[in-house]
C-alpha cells in the first residue's frame, strides 16, 4: 500500500476514527504552535522597547489578517474541492483545481501587497493608533505587506497538501521559518537597532526563504496532488467555481477582521495602551490553548470533504461527533494548564503591572468559555469541508457583528463597564454562537459540491 493509499484508508475506511484524527492532527498542532510562536517571538523581543511597543505589533494583526482573508478563502475552496475530488477518486480534477488555486494565489498576493502598503497607515489611524504606536505600527505593517505573496502561496500549498492527508510537509517548512525568524529578530531589533521594524524584516526574510520550497513541493511532490504546467493555464469555469466558495469565505474573514479593528479602536481610544497591551497578549496566549482545536477543525474539513466526495455521509457525521468529544478532552487539558499558571505566562510578555493584572482577568473569562469556542471552530471546519459557505458566513458574522460588537457598545458606552465590558462580551458571544451553530448543524445536508 502506497503512502497515498494509506492516508486515503485512514480518512475513508479506518474504523479507528479517534486514532486517525489524532495522527493527522498532531503535525498540524505542532504547525499551529509554530505559527503562534512566529508572532510571539516578535512580541517578546520588542516588549522592552517601551510602553506601546507591544501595541504597535498587536494593532497590526487584525489588518494583516484582513488582507490575508482572501488567501484563507482560497484555502477553504482548496479544502472543499481538492478533498472532495480525491474522495471521488478524480485525481485529474484535484490537480487541475490545485493549479488554478496557485495562479490565483500569486496574482492576489501581489495585488494585496500593494494595497496594504499604501492603505495600511490610514487603517491604523482609523483604528485609533497615534504617536509612537502609529509611527512604529506603520513601519511594521508596510514592511510586512511584502509577505503577502509568499503567505498567499503558502496557504494554498498547505490546503492542497492537507486535503490529500499530508499534514507533515507544511510543518517542516514552518519549522524552518520560525527558526530563522527567532534567530533574525534579536539581530534586527537589538543588534542592528531597527526596533519594531526589525521584527518585520526578520519575518519577511524567513517567509521568502521558504517560498521557493513550497512552489517546488507543489510541482514535484512524490505523494499527494502534484501540479503540472497544463494545470496552471487559467480555466474560467474552474476559477468561477473557486470564487463561489472563496469570496463568501473571504468576506467572512474580512468582515471579522474589520470587527476586530473596531474592537481594537474602542479599547485603545477608551482605555489606552496599557489595556490594549493586556488585550493583545491575552488573545495570543488564548490562541495557544486553541491550537489543538484549530488543528482538529482543519483535519475535520479534510475528513468531511473526502467522505462526502466518496458518498459516505453517515461516516462524515460520525467523524464530526467524535471530533467534538476528542476536542473537548484537549480543551479540558488546556484549561487545567493555563488557569493556574496564567500570571507567570503573562509576565513573559508584559512588564507593566497594570497590564499584567488586566490580562490575568481577561484570560480567566476566555479560558472558562474555551469549550464553547472549541465547538464553534469545529462547526466552521464542518462547513468548510462541505463547502457550505452560507452557513460559514452566517456563523462567523453573527458571533462578532450580531453579538460581540453590540454587547461591547452597550456595556462600555451605556453601562460604563470599562474593560470588563469587553471581557464579558467576548465570553457571552462565544456561548451564543454555539447555540446558533447547533441550530445550523441540524439543518445541514451532508452532500458534495462536485
Amino acid at each position: 500500500m502506497t503512502k497515498d493509499e494509506k492516508k486515503s484508508h485512514i480518512i475513508l475506511k479506518d474504523k479507528k476514527i479517534y486514532r486517525g484524527i489524532f495522527l493527522l492532527s498532531v503535525p498540524l498542532m505542532f504547525n499551529n504552535v509554530l505559527k503562534s510562536l512566529h508572532d510571539i517571538v516578535d512580541m517578546y523581543f520588542v516588549r522592552n522597547l517601551g510602553t506601546g511597543s507591544v501595541s504597535s505589533i498587536s494593532i497590526t494583526w487584525s489588518m494583516i489578517f484582513m488582507f490575508l482573508a482572501f488567501s484563507f478563502g482560497l484555502g477553504a475552496a482548496g479544502t472543499t474541492f481538492v478533498s472532495q475530488y480525491l474522495g471521488a477518486n478524480n485525481k485529474k480534477m484535484a490537480k487541475h483545481t490545485a493549479g488554478q488555486l496557485l495562479i490565483l494565489a500569486i496574482l492576489l498576493g501581489i495585488i494585496f501587497n500593494l494595497v496594504l502598503y499604501f492603505l495600511g497607515p490610514y487603517l491604523l489611524v482609523w483604528s485609533g493608533a497615534e504617536g509612537n504606536v502609529l509611527e512604529n505600527a506603520s513601519s511594521y505593517l508596510r514592511i510586512r505587506s511584502f509577505e503577502m505573496l509568499p503567505l498567499f502561496v503558502f496557504v494554498v500549498y498547505t490546503s492542497i497538501r492537507q486535503s490529500s492527508g499530508d499534514t507533515i510537509s507544511p510543518v517542516i517548512l514552518n519549522i524552518i521559518a520560525v527558526i530563522l525568524n527567532t534567530i533574525l529578530s534579536p539581530i534586527f531589533i537589538a543588534v542592528l537597532g531597527f526596533g519594531v521594524a526589525g521584527a518585520a524584516y526578520a519575518t519577511i526574510i524567513a517567509n521568502y526563504i521558504i517560498f521557493p520550497v513550497s512552489l517546488h513541493y507543489l510541482f514535484f511532490a512524490k505523494t499527494g496532488v502534484k501540479i503540472s504546467l497544463t494545470d496552471v493555464i487559467p480555466n474560467k469555469k474552474m476559477i468561477y467555481e473557486i470564487f463561489k466558495i472563496a469570496i463568501p469565505s473571504s468576506l467572512a474573514n474580512t468582515i471579522t477582521s474589520i470587527g476586530f479593528m473596531i474592537i481594537n479602536s474602542i479599547i485603545i481610544r477608551e482605555f489606552g495602551k496599557v489595556t490594549f497591551d493586556a488585550f493583545g497578549v491575552g488573545n495570543r496566549i488564548n490562541s495557544l490553548t486553541l491550537l489543538p482545536v484549530i488543528s482538529i477543525g482543519t483535519v475535520l474539513s479534510t475528513y468531511i470533504g473526502q467522505n462526502v466526495g466518496s458518498r459516505q455521509p453517515e461516516r462524515a457525521k460520525l467523524v464530526f461527533k467524535k471530533s467534538v468529544i476528542f476536542t473537548l478532552l484537549f480543551v479540558s487539558l488546556g484549561m487545567a494548564l493555563i488557569l493556574p499558571f496564567r500570571e507567570s505566562i503573562i509576565r513573559v510578555f508584559l512588564v507593566n503591572p497594570d497590564s499584567v493584572k488586566l490580562c490575568k482577568e481577561y484570560i480567566l473569562y476566555l479560558t472558562l468559555t474555551l469549550p464553547f469556542f472549541a465547538i464553534f471552530q469545529l462547526l466552521l471546519g464542518l462547513f468548510r469541508g462541505l463547502g457550505n459557505v452560507r452557513y460559514l458566513l452566517i456563523l462567523s458574522l453573527t458571533r462578532l457583528w450580531g453579538l460581540r460588537l453590540p454587547m461591547i457598545t452597550i456595556l462600555v458606552y451605556i453601562f460604563s463597564f470599562r474593560e470588563s465590558g469587553v471581557w464579558h462580551a467576548m465570553w457571552v458571544s462565544n456561548i451564543f454562537a454555539v447555540l446558533i451553530g447547533s441550530y445550523l448543524f441540524k439543518r445541514t445536508k451532508f452532500k458534495a459540491r462536485i
